[in-house]
């Protein structure tokens, strides 16, 4: 770490934090540059170019020798959170697909739930790899504490919003999927078999079929009386 700086002073004395020389040096500068220029109340160029900005040069000495064991455990608790954060968030939304994979109209719809369900995993797997990679950095680059700290704050707010996004992604995708929106509407589905076969057309059914009809919500068994294949909804909804 570098501190640029000087006492106060007038602002001749301390114009050369002015210079656009000294202004691209600290910028270009690979190693985290302190501003400490003249008291609280001065502002120079070379404040808005470094890294950090100490009020004064007394308050740049401070930061460097505050103790790095407070630094990781800021980023400590950071990471805690993080954790803790995404741990109930993929759990919630896993549970959410796990019992939507349940619902009997799902089924025929299993695997295509599972992949979902497979990328919710993969998701967890980058986030906890990303904080693996944060906390190697902080044991090679504790020099840099102060400044890791807030790129991980940048870091992790982009991360999550990622997952967010992401999320939204894969619940649009299970949405779209779901038989159930159909449901909603007021229409039915027919099983066969005690309700364990589809019945996906008028083909599928016998007279004297024994039927399950599942509403969104409740559903029914009935027995095949009559049968007319060639009659189409179009013509009950316009009867109706």
């Amino acid at each position: 770490m570098i501190i640029v700086g000087r006492g106060g002073g007038s602002i001749e004395d301390l114009w050369a934090f002015n210079e656009e020389k000294v202004a691209r040096a600290i910028f270009r500068c690979p190693v985290p540059v302190i501003s400490a220029v003249g008291h609280e109340i001065d502002f120079t160029i070379s404040d808005f170019v470094a890294d950090i900005r100490a009020s004064t040069p007394s308050v740049a000495a401070e930061i460097l020798v505050e103790k790095e064991q407070s630094f990781e455990e800021r980023i400590g608790n950071l990471e805690k959170r993080l954790v803790h954060f995404l741990r109930y968030f993929l759990q919630e939304r896993r549970h959410q697909v796990v019992s939507l994979t349940q619902h009997r109209a799902f089924q025929n719809m299993r695997v295509k739930l599972l992949n979902l369900e497979q990328k919710v995993d993969e998701l967890e797997t980058r986030a906890f790899d990303f904080i693996k990679n944060i906390r190697r950095k902080v044991s090679e680059e504790k020099s840099q504490a102060a400044l890791l700290e807030e790129k991980v704050k940048s870091s992790l707010k982009g991360i999550l919003q990622q997952f967010f996004f992401r999320w939204e992604s894969l619940s649009a995708q299970l949405h779209s999927l779901s038989p159930l929106n159909i449901l909603k509407k007021g229409y039915t589905v027919c099983w066969k078999d005690g309700g364990e076969r589809l019945a996906r057309g008028i083909h599928d059914v016998r007279r004297e079929d024994e039927v399950t009809v599942s509403f969104y919500r409740g559903e029914f068994v009935s027995v095949v009386k009559s049968i007319d294949s060639k009659r189409r909804v179009e013509s009950r909804i316009k009867e109706s």
